[in-house]
């Protein structure tokens, strides 16, 4: 795996860099995984759905998984049942030899290359490079973090492993897929239905504007950071639609120039999301959301205008 280098963008999560990583090293066309990166659900307050914001906002189904196994061939191979250090090693060393990149899952409270070492349990994953000559140590990467291959001891690994995933490139995959339709699909999922993804946009931005309790969405840590669910899906649809303008990109060069147009209006629906992020950010830090409530509701009705527009612009471009 010493040819394997680790890839970071921002639209990135950890997950999705190892990913790219991997796909670039196995010569794959790791843009088919964000088909449906497009996607929004909003459930409306109920009694049978009472929490808060940030438990009813999501980015919706993610398949990039299934998009890299059905399109390019890369599947992802969990194990969880060895529990021996030896086995895994042995693992390690078999698939380094067959090309199969490894993840592996770490408590980073007991990781020494984390900054989360002895401080918070988080599971991450971490891309293994591979064994050093003597076996004294591994070598591992999250290209999310730093772009550079770290060595950790096999004691360190042992006590930080939780289980690792085998990533497998086989030829049984569909070769030459039906673009029209996989261009389509996100479009025409996000109008669907008589509460479509934009009028959901628009009741959340409703909603929003009569009630926002900031103690109930999110807390301020003592470096003065933001812990909020909300936040966090916001900055998540805005990178996904950073990722749907690259899938399009991709549509432009392989299959048709007319999706260009596409990848840049989504480029802009990115950038949209990032200032409704932005704005909520300053709010829970300033504590002030009656001024602000209004320009957020706004902005997202303006989003949901946009993005509607150009998901009818797709399918009349793509008929």
């Amino acid at each position: 795996m010493d040819k394997l280098i680790p890839l970071h963008e921002e639209h990135r999560s950890c997950l999705e860099d190892i990913l790219v990583s991997i796909a670039v090293f196995l010569e794959k066309e790791y843009e088919i995984m964000y088909t449906e990166a497009w996607n929004f659900n909003y459930l409306e307050w109920t009694i049978l759905n009472p929490g808060n914001y940030g438990t009813r906002i999501s980015e919706g189904e993610d398949k990039t998984l299934y998009y890299l196994k059905v399109y390019q061939g890369i599947e992802m191979k969990y194990r969880k049942e060895l529990n021996k250090f030896s086995d895994i090693i042995m693992e390690i060393k078999k698939n380094d030899n067959k090309n199969n990149p490894i993840i592996v899952y770490f408590n980073e409270f007991y990781c020494p290359v984390s900054k989360y070492y002895n401080l918070e349990n988080r599971l991450q994953p971490y891309l293994i490079i591979g064994l050093n000559k003597n076996q004294e140590y591994i070598q591992i990467c999250n290209p999310n973090t730093k772009k550079i291959i770290q060595n950790i001891s096999c004691k360190d690994f042992e006590k930080a492993y939780r289980y690792h995933v085998i990533v497998d490139s086989n030829n049984s995959y569909i070769n030459n897929p039906d673009f029209y339709n996989l261009v389509t699909l996100s479009a025409r999922k996000m109008l669907n239905g008589c509460k479509n993804k934009f009028d959901q946009m628009r009741f959340l931005a409703d909603d929003l504007s009569v009630v926002f309790d900031l103690q109930l969405e999110g807390t301020i840590n003592m470096d003065n950071t933001v812990q909020s669910e909300i936040l966090n899906t916001f900055t998540y649809l805005t990178r996904r639609r950073e990722q749907y303008s690259i899938f399009m990109n991709y549509i432009s060069n392989k299959y048709d120039k007319g999706a260009l147009e596409f990848a840049d209006l989504m480029h802009t629906a990115s950038k949209n999301w990032n200032i409704i992020t932005n704005s909520m950010l300053r709010i829970f830090i300033t504590k002030d959301w009656d001024s602000k409530k209004e320009f957020v509701a706004n902005k997202i009705k303006s989003v949901a205008d946009f993005e509607e527009n150009v998901a009818i612009k797709i399918l009349q471009y793509f008929k």
